[in-house]
């Protein structure tokens, strides 16, 4: 331990204390080396972020269409959205038609609903799937929510790439819970 002495004084207590400087100067590196890492961290985690964006400071983007499908006691709701504007909406009632073992599906109606809205829908471009965003409430059993995934990934759809047509999945579903 380092000390320090400031000599001989006639008194009834030393001045001459011991103190700890190396554990206090390994303390300071630890310190130190600590916040230089942080400095470039908080740096490096910084995202940029700036209004300016291509295109004509005028326009707006046009939204794609999403169709969202509420899985309510008795119907299935589907809304056609733009953005937070509903386009179309259209109920399909909730009938259970079989049991996921049968090889039918559980909802047959519902995959020919699922089809047909995305007849009269889709958007005509080599884009892919249409995006379908299904609502759930939180109480629903696993097998409901199973049976509407398998009846929307039952409808393909033909998209031509490069002269070649290709059947796609008609829909990329995204879960909401309610």
């Amino acid at each position: 331990m380092a000390g320090i002495s400031i000599g001989e004084h006639g008194g009834r207590r030393t001045v001459d204390h011991s103190l700890p400087l190396v554990p206090f100067i390994d303390f300071l590196l630890c310190l130190v080396a600590f916040l230089l890492v942080t400095a470039i961290w908080s740096h490096l985690g910084r995202l940029q972020a700036t209004a300016s964006v291509p295109g004509a400071s005028g326009e707006t983007p046009e939204q794609p269409l999403t169709l969202h499908v509420a899985l309510r006691d008795s119907a299935f709701q589907f809304t056609w959205r733009r953005g937070e504007t509903v386009v179309d909406s259209a109920t399909v009632p909730l009938v259970d038609e079989g049991s996921p073992q049968s090889g039918l599906g559980r909802y047959r109606g519902l995959s020919e609903a699922f089809a047909t809205q995305l007849q009269q829908h889709v958007e005509r471009a080599p884009q892919g799937p249409q995006r379908l965003v299904l609502h759930v409430p939180s109480d629903r059993d696993f097998d409901a929510i199973v049976g509407v995934l398998d009846a929307a990934a039952s409808v393909r759809r033909p998209v031509t790439f490069a002269g070649q047509t290709h059947e796609l999945p008609g829909y990329l579903v995204s879960l909401a819970s309610e």
